[in-house]
């Protein structure tokens, strides 16, 4: 396997877009699905890990408390100064997400099941 990943990390290092990265993952889960998620290195960020993961059993299968984003602007050394975080707020039941504004960048809304909103921990 790790033979595989580094030749298949060798193809996909001159291509900026994820459509070859895309197939080989979808070839993957439709062989056996009993994979749900699949970690690949990340391409943009150094030492980073990107996740590749089987939508049908999401929910289920990584039971998250909390999804948040913001912007990121390298610093140095692997540090970050984030700006504009959001978090979830709610899940329908079709998987759309609600979004809502965060006023500090570390802070963390955690969502407890069956996913409404608790008290943000920080």
């Amino acid at each position: 396997m790790l033979i595989t990943d580094a030749f298949l990390l060798d193809c996909l290092m001159g291509h900026d877009d994820y459509e070859i990265s895309s197939h080989v993952v979808l070839s993957v889960f439709s062989k056996n699905p009993a994979i749900t998620a699949i970690s690949y290195p990340s391409r943009r960020q150094y030492g980073a890990i990107n996740f590749a993961v089987r939508v049908e059993t999401f929910w289920d299968d990584w039971a998250l408390s909390s999804v948040c984003y913001g912007r990121a602007r390298h610093l140095a050394m692997g540090y970050f100064s984030l700006s504009a975080p959001q978090a979830v707020n709610g899940v329908h039941n079709d998987g759309r997400l609600d979004w809502i504004e965060i006023d500090d960048p570390r802070a963390t809304l955690v969502l407890g099941p069956p996913f409404v909103p608790l008290d943000p921990v920080r």
